[in-house]
């Protein structure tokens, strides 16, 4: 009798875009959804399980699901202009890896038809 034991390799996960951009009005209440990055991972068990974070974030604007991947919005009330996020998928095995992805978003004036003249 053979046995032939076949034992899981741990790859590095991958975001299904390199970039990621979006768009929020330019009054946001808390907790307000931007956009869900998502990466695989071909592995199984904690090789294959994914959480999220936000990379080098030393302002609280943003925060993220680390199980879903989406971000929201903490606090970008009277903040103007392009936000640049840096996002890290990371596996649960015992040699973690990880991807890394860039999220772009821009605060944009929203105008409604009835306030112009």
């Amino acid at each position: 009798m053979l046995t032939i034991s076949v034992q899981d390799v741990n790859e590095e996960p991958a975001f299904l875009n390199d970039a990621y951009s979006a768009r929020i009005p330019n009054s946001v209440p808390y907790k307000y959804p931007v956009i869900t990055v998502q990466a695989t991972d071909p592995d199984s068990g904690d090789n294959g399980l994914l959480l999220y974070s936000l990379v080098n974030t030393q302002t609280n604007e943003f925060d993220i699901d680390e199980n879903t991947g989406q971000i929201f919005t903490v606090s970008v009330a009277g903040k103007a202009g392009t936000f640049y996020l840096e996002v890290r998928a990371a596996d649960q095995g015992t040699r973690r890896l990880t991807a890394r992805t860039t999220v772009n978003v821009r605060k944009i004036a929203i105008y409604s038809p009835d306030l112009l003249p």
